[in-house]
């Protein structure tokens, strides 16, 4: 009955094996790169046992911002009746150029458990001066900011209560104006009285 149940699961299920070919790939996250930019470069092995060791590329011409970031993933592929488990674990670095040119990213050597090195490819990537891309421009906040329809009816419901009337300036000799002089040569304003002796304290009624 155990030896039925097992010819059973093994039909079902398949069996689980681990890849035993090794993979060791470098690559870069940009080509071209610009000096006022930054580059992932990840090194990536799958199918060997744990890693313990490890030698660190040596970068020329680079500025090493962080690293190695180790990061794990881990797939499952079915051929057949069975099932293949795939390990992969991946360095990366972030870098930043410091010269236009041609740029050579070394390789990476590894060393797992049983004592076995590994060493990934290199990676060329062409640096130029400055950005490859433009800066993209910030958007507008306002979603009609283009729009003449909205700016038209918006100045007709409230634009007259921010309008403020443009004041013209003076000029000195203008037409038709009158000045102080000519008031004390045209104006001749008389005031009466209602008395002529008064005490103090008394009204008097100006008119």
């Amino acid at each position: 009955m155990k030896k039925l149940l097992f010819t059973l699961l093994i039909t079902t299920f398949g069996f689980f094996t681990n890849a035993q070919s090794v993979s060791f790939k470098a690559s870069a996250s940009s080509n071209p790169i610009g000096t006022e930019e930054q580059l992932q470069v990840s090194y990536a092995i799958s199918g060997s046992g744990q890693i313990v060791g490890l030698n660190p590329p040596d970068f020329k011409n680079v500025q090493v911002l962080s690293g190695p970031n180790r990061s794990y993933f881990t797939n499952i592929v079915q051929r057949g009746n069975s099932f293949e488990q795939q390990s992969t674990v991946t360095f990366s670095y972030i870098v930043q150029p410091t010269k236009a040119g041609t740029l050579v990213l070394p390789p990476l050597t590894l060393k797992d458990e049983n004592g076995q090195t590994y060493t990934s490819n290199s990676v060329t990537v062409k640096v130029v001066q400055g950005r490859t891309a433009p800066a993209r421009p910030q958007r507008n906040s306002n979603p009609f900011a283009n729009d003449p329809f909205f700016e038209d009816a918006f100045e007709r419901m409230f634009g007259h209560r921010n309008r403020r009337p443009q004041q013209q300036p003076r000029t000195q000799n203008a037409p038709n104006e009158i000045t102080e002089k000519d008031l004390h040569k045209h104006v001749f304003i008389r005031v009466i009285v209602d008395k002529k002796n008064v005490v103090q304290g008394e009204q008097v009624t100006a008119y």
